[in-house]
């Protein structure tokens, strides 16, 4: 493929993925050992016994991946690493991992390397949405023949989850890798309301349900403690808008209505009420206004020093904080809390949550041989076996787990590491963040605290937001690509700025009208009915 086709690839992609990202339940597969043939070898009529795993080989696959399943930073490269090492001793096949430098920029770092001389056996990142564009333009290969063959316990996987096969295939019916999923619904939410229980007992209320219920605390807060409501604001998701029926705070999003139809969140009149509600905090006094460039350690700060005790965060946020709470002896006590709604009885329309289908897919390139393309899949197929679902997700046994009743539990060596459980889990596992496996809703519950377990609880109860979410697996066509990314950019970038503007008081919400239009100039019918012929293709794979 020549460099300016490749460039021209990277441009549509890089707008149509970063617009397309926005969940299933998998149980464990059985480590297949019939005979089998590949694509490659049933032409010739060879077949090949595949014996289990280690596999005794002297070949050595490279793969590329960024963002995630980098050794943990306490080592100098992943040949320190227990799970990068421990994972080629349990496959036996030697893995050489290769990472953009550090400091670099992820996305930079990917395209880079698709106009370069030397592709990886298989690359590790988000290329859910532009798939069908690697594949026509040679960069990854098309495994659908392979994959019942080499691998046989991810296809198993597959057919048995009709959204993970839609999704881990092109509009045109083309299976392009090995996908890294979420084992449940659960473990794709992990952000909502939380506030100060012990705040809220020493006032006499009531934990919230509408949005009447929040107006009441916030402002008892404010008047008892002089905390403000304060958030970081790539953590507010969908914050407040369940309330109101709207999909989101501050970034733009898409979501699917109740007929089917794909929608713009910020271009709707729920929207509008939901930002009105917070435009009064705002102007009351009542909203911290550093919230608008916060990040998650001035807000760990401003929850130590009482400065609030409301907001809209993640699990990993809020079990950094009680941590922080019983460090200092503070006393502060901070509680998940269920999303609000209109009136009591209501169904929570819309949270925080992803699809179980993340947008991290292992892909095999076009630069992976024929005669090594078994050795490939074989590789990728590991994770879906008993043996490499437990391993992913756990690490090794007697180490960094053991089986208390047949379950995985993990052992202080990762629990009580020093820099912090999450580093601990760094060390030992590869599903902490998106790995090539399922991520196993035990796992996630075990590196929170059970304030954060419970708070996901409440957040996945009386919830129907699956039914409204874009999918990841939705795909654009190249031609659309390049349509699309020059009219969504300038889009979402506008209702972005508005957003704020709105927040503040700097721009009215009366002029809402001249807002939607203004977008609607700008070309928003037509990304909505790209949006929607994407969708619908997807539903009819």
């Amino acid at each position: 493929m020549k460099t300016k086709q490749i460039l021209a690839a990277i441009l549509a992609a890089m707008m149509a993925s970063a617009a397309l990202s926005g969940c299933g339940d998998g149980g464990e597969s059985s480590q297949s050992t019939a005979s089998t043939q590949s694509s490659a070898a049933a032409s010739s009529g060879e077949t090949e016994e595949f014996a289990g795993y280690p596999i005794e080989t002297d070949e050595t696959l490279t793969v590329w991946t960024a963002g995630t399943l980098g050794p943990d930073s306490s080592y100098t490269d992943y040949t320190e690493s227990p799970f990068h090492t421990g994972l080629a001793e349990m496959t036996g096949i030697n893995v050489e991992w290769q990472f953009p430098a550090a400091g670099s920029d992820n996305t930079q770092a990917f395209n880079l390397l698709l106009v370069s001389d030397d592709l990886p056996d298989i690359m590790f990142w988000q290329i859910i949405s532009n798939a069908q564009q690697y594949i026509d333009d040679g960069v990854i290969r098309d495994l659908t023949a392979d994959l019942p063959t080499y691998a046989p316990n991810y296809w198993q996987y597959l057919q048995e989850n009709e959204h993970y096969d839609k999704s881990l295939k092109t509009d045109s019916g083309q299976y392009y890798g090995v996908g890294s999923f979420r084992e449940s619904i659960w473990g794709a939410v992990y952000a909502g309301p939380v506030l100060r229980a012990d705040w809220l007992n020493e006032q006499g209320l009531d934990e919230p349900v509408t949005m009447e219920d929040w107006d009441t605390i916030i402002r008892t807060f404010n008047e008892a403690y002089g905390a403000r409501f304060a958030f970081v604001t790539s953590r507010m998701y969908t914050g407040f808008g369940s309330a109101y029926g709207a999909y989101t705070t501050f970034s733009p999003s898409f979501y699917i209505d109740d007929n089917g139809k794909v929608q713009y969140s910020m271009a709707q009149e729920n929207w509008k009420n939901y930002m009105q509600q917070l435009n009064t905090w705002y102007e009351d006094g009542l909203i911290d206004p550093d919230s608008v460039t916060l990040d998650d350690n001035g807000m760990s700060t401003k929850t130590l020093n009482d400065e609030t005790g409301t907001t809209i965060t993640a699990t990993s946020q809020l079990s950094t904080w009680i941590q922080n709470a019983e460090s200092a002896g503070t006393g502060a006590e901070w509680i998940g809390v269920s999303y609000p709604v209109a009136q009591e009885g209501d169904v929570v329309t819309a949270t925080q949550m992803e699809d179980t289908v993340q947008s991290y897919v292992a892909a095999v390139t076009t630069s992976c041989s024929d005669e090594k393309l078994p050795l490939a899949l074989r590789w990728l197929d590991y994770g879906f076996t008993d043996e490499g679902y437990l391993y992913w997700n756990y690490g090794t046994e007697g180490v960094s787990y053991t089986m208390e009743d047949g379950v995985p539990t993990f052992t202080d060596t990762v629990l009580n590491d020093p820099a912090g459980t999450r580093y601990g889990l760094d060390k030992y596992i590869g599903t902490q963040w998106a790995g090539i496996s399922k991520q196993a809703e035990g796992m996630v519950k075990q590196k929170n605290a059970p304030e954060s377990v419970a708070a996901v609880d409440l957040w996945v109860e009386n919830n129907e937001m699956a039914d409204h979410l874009m999918p990841y697996g939705v795909t654009l066509t190249t031609e659309e690509s390049t349509e699309y990314s020059s009219l969504a950019t300038s889009i979402d970038t506008y209702a972005s700025e508005m957003a704020l503007k709105y927040l503040t008081g700097e721009e009215s919400l009366d002029n809402f009208d001249s807002f939607v239009e203004t977008m609607n100039e700008m070309g928003l019918p037509r990304v909505l009915e790209i949006r929607q012929a994407a969708y619908d293709r997807f539903l009819a794979r």
